[in-house]
């Protein structure tokens, strides 16, 4: 009974000493403790908000996707516009680094600023969440776009190129290709590797190209696509450009792409997916990666930029996918 009794006053006696030692803490200095770690948490959450780390430009026509940053590039780019045509009305969709989207305040403490590198070309109207571009004049600039937080810019998207083309061909007459040649865009300037001629192809690599497959850490659209496999004879992605020609008027000329025309290319057979990876269009070129062994056919196309409509289709060209051991 008395150790019971000892216990309990020492234990009232902690407690009194401790409602004594917060009775006399200082209510103005604990104020501004509880201040300061409210003014980190809004400092934190604000930290947070200003991480973005890509960028979607979403046309407003249909809410889809015109283009977008991958790495320290644009795909989708250049965006062609048609002089003195309708304005293009462009929504942004900022991303953090997972691809998730960044949620801001358009118009209020955000604001996105473009401008154009070259006058002339093309014209801007800022409307708080999105803009207006209008094509003015023939020619090509590139757009550098900032977003700006409390007047601080927080953001920096690597240069758009714009290209601002004078349409004047006449698309209801059929397009007829004389030339359709392939470029291999590893080289400087372009390398042609193969031609259609009399429907089938020619040149040093009329029989198609051997790739090997890509490691699986590698990005797409990454330098080191390029770098060759163990055997130093194959790499494991191809950037491939186009020329091309038409008759018209009994006279042979260069077909604009990009500008009336872009280039496409698609699997000729459902199965060649697993072997082959095909990018979407860059305008002039595609890009073509090993993803499985096997052999995949292509095929490709060029597009009316006015109404999306394919206008010449290609024989199949061959790729040879082979494993890193073979």
């Amino acid at each position: 009974m008395y150790r019971i009794s000892k216990l309990l006053i020492a234990a009232l006696l902690v407690s009194f000493v401790a409602f004594v030692a917060a009775c006399g803490e200082d209510p103005e200095e604990n104020g501004n403790d509880n201040q300061q770690n409210n003014h980190n948490q809004h400092e934190n959450h604000n930290h947070g908000e200003a991480q973005v780390e890509g960028l979607e430009l979403i046309d407003r026509s249909d809410d889809s996707v015109i283009a977008y940053i991958h790495g320290d590039h644009w795909h989708s780019s250049p965006l062609i516009l048609e002089e003195d045509g309708d304005h293009l009305s462009l929504g942004f969709r900022f991303l953090d680094g997972d691809d998730e989207e960044v949620h801001l305040h358009l118009g209020d403490d955000d604001e996105v600023t473009i401008h154009a590198h070259d006058d002339g070309i093309v014209d801007i109207d800022h409307h708080g969440d999105h803009i207006h571009l209008h094509g003015v004049g023939e020619g090509e600039t590139e757009l550098h776009i900032e977003l700006l937080r409390d007047g601080e810019v927080v953001y920096t998207a690597p240069d758009l190129n714009v290209l601002v083309v004078h349409d004047d061909h006449d698309h209801d007459d059929e397009l007829e290709v004389d030339e359709f040649i392939i470029l291999d865009r590893a080289h400087s300037p372009h390398e042609p590797i193969a031609d259609v001629h009399d429907g089938h192809w020619d040149g040093d690599f009329a029989d198609g190209i051997a790739l090997s497959i890509t490691d699986e850490d590698i990005v797409p659209g990454s330098s080191d696509w390029y770098e060759r496999g163990a055997a130093g004879t194959e790499p494991q992605a191809v950037s491939l450009g186009v020329q091309a020609f038409e008759i018209h008027d009994d006279h042979s000329h260069e077909i604009s792409i990009p500008g009336s025309y872009r280039l496409e290319a698609v699997h000729a057979h459902s199965e060649d997916e697993d072997v082959l990876y095909i990018s979407e269009s860059h305008g002039d070129h595609v890009h073509f990666v090993g993803i499985g062994e096997g052999h995949a056919h292509v095929i490709f196309q060029l597009v009316d930029q006015s109404n999306d409509e394919v206008v010449y289709e290609s024989p199949e060209f061959e790729f040879d996918v082979h494993g890193h051991d073979d």
